[in-house]
């Protein structure tokens, strides 16, 4: 058995979403212009040494993208409800402490939670389980993510990000 602040320094840092790819409960590959962060989604996921954790994923697809938002909202902006509905729809993150328990080396279970931010008001208190692989020693992380609502799975996989990768895989 694996300490779990030994798989703590292994993540520790900040990686960067490379693919997410959804199977439906019975294995089948889903096409991602049917889940809510699209074909090619950016995301990053952030784990601190004292037990917290970020995670945001957003799609990238221009429709789902309105570029006439703004922040902070103003009450004469002509932004629309349903633009700011799109990018809602398209956008998921959350954050809290995280607490691991290692199988091996480069294997075992990541709890995300309990939540203390989610962007979904419901998910706030809740616990996320995921599976984890770490792969080419380290550098990549492999998430199993389990939907309980539809049985569907998120394989998500995370490089570590570094000043010599970050510039290549931020999207605008």
């Amino acid at each position: 058995m694996v300490p779990p602040s030994d798989v703590i320094k292994a993540i520790a840092g900040a990686w960067v979403l490379i693919n997410n790819t959804i199977l439906d409960a019975n294995g089948t590959y889903r096409d991602p212009s049917t889940f809510g962060t699209g074909a090619n989604p950016a995301g990053l996921l952030m784990y601190t040494p004292g037990g917290y954790m970020s995670a945001s994923i957003e799609a990238t697809e221009p429709a789902w993208r309105p570029t006439n938002i703004s922040w902070p909202t103003r009450d004469n902006d002509s932004v629309l409800d349903s633009d700011w509905a799109s990018v809602g729809r398209h956008t998921l993150s959350y954050a809290g402490n995280y607490s691991v328990r290692a199988w091996n080396a480069t294997h075992g279970n990541i709890t995300h939670g309990p939540l203390l931010y989610a962007y979904l008001p419901n998910m706030v208190g809740t616990r996320q389980e995921r599976n984890y692989t770490l792969l080419e020693g380290g550098n990549m992380l492999y998430v199993n993510a389990i939907n309980t609502k539809d049985g569907s799975v998120g394989a998500l996989y995370w490089r570590k990000a570094d000043q010599k990768n970050i510039s290549e895989i931020v999207v605008s």
